[in-house]
């Protein structure tokens, strides 16, 4: 979707959300994730991928988790020179996300205190090196 699409639906979907008060919302691929951040740099889909995270939607507050797109599935599926088709690398790892999300979601608190998601969160390169160690060590 545009990002005008996007503006015009946003109204609809904070409604829907607030009304059905869900424990947890289910952020399929990036264009959800940043809808979800409005604007606020995400950094990468992958970083959120798998992982609960507090968000306040309107005044409702509740838990979010990340998986990938289903087209992102479908597009990634692999074929044989015979022409059948077999589980790719993306097919797993979303098969695996849906496991977790449904062992851990009866786990998760009911109060989600009202906060930023992207305060207080660190992304580092992931380099082995002594900047980025201070980077970590400095919060």
């Amino acid at each position: 979707p545009t990002e005008f699409e996007i503006a015009c639906c946003r109204n609809s979907i904070e409604t829907d959300i607030a009304t059905t008060r869900p424990k947890v919302v289910v952020v399929l691929g990036e264009i959800a994730l940043n809808w979800l951040f409005e604007g606020q740099r995400t950094q990468e889909f992958f970083k959120w991928r798998g992982v609960f995270f507090p968000i306040t939607i309107g005044l409702f507050n509740t838990w979010a988790y990340c998986v990938f797109h289903p087209n992102t599935i479908l597009k990634n599926k692999k074929v044989s020179s015979y022409g059948k088709s077999y589980k790719s690398d993306y097919d797993y790892l979303f098969e695996s996300d849906f496991k977790k999300l449904f062992s851990q979601v009866k786990k998760l608190p009911e109060y989600i205190p009202v906060q930023q998601p992207l305060d207080n969160v660190f992304f580092t390169e992931g380099l082995k090196s002594d900047r980025e160690l201070e980077k970590a060590l400095e919060i």
